[in-house]
């Protein structure tokens, strides 16, 4: 019986000391984020994230082949922003890092046009514009989340650095 309640003691204590890390650790987090990037990389930083921002296409049109454009355009836009933010923040390692980049939104392209145009049942539907036009909406979304973790990243190093 007395080994039975040092056993639950000891329990409550690990949990105790779980809880406890665990709000350390986040506690720290959002002491990190309240820091602020504050030389001339911040205002790159916010001129960057308002282009990301302002990369919208033109969507007021009735035909898959104009929203498709308008898809496209929007996502080169966003390609524009990572390469401006790469050679920005990435000098040393600027051609490996545009390569990667570009890798992505290539696999990004096939993975969305694969998934919606490559079945057997994409075929049969003859819906190939639908599908094609929501394969590169999905693919734009993908690719700004991508352009938005970026730059959420360089301003948290950038922070850490000017702390």
């Amino acid at each position: 019986v007395l080994r039975v309640k040092n056993n639950k003691k000891m329990l409550i204590k690990n949990k105790m000391k779980n809880i406890l890390l665990l709000c350390c650790l986040f506690s720290f987090q959002a002491f990190a984020y309240e820091k602020h990037c504050e030389n001339e990389n911040a205002t790159v930083i916010a001129r960057l994230e308002k282009e990301l921002d302002d990369c919208k296409g033109n969507y007021d049109v009735v035909s898959s082949e104009a929203l498709i454009q308008a898809h496209r355009a929007s996502a080169r836009c966003m390609i524009d922003v990572a390469d401006k933010l790469f050679d920005n923040f990435y000098v040393k390692n600027n051609k490996q890092v545009k390569a990667h980049f570009k890798n992505l939104t290539k696999s990004i392209y096939d993975y969305f046009y694969d998934n919606m145009l490559a079945s057997d049942f994409a075929a049969e539907n003859h819906m190939a514009a639908v599908y094609s036009e929501s394969a590169e909406a999905e693919a734009t979304y993908y690719i700004r989340e991508a352009v938005r973790k970026y730059i959420h990243n360089i301003k948290a190093e950038c922070e850490e650095k000017s702390f």
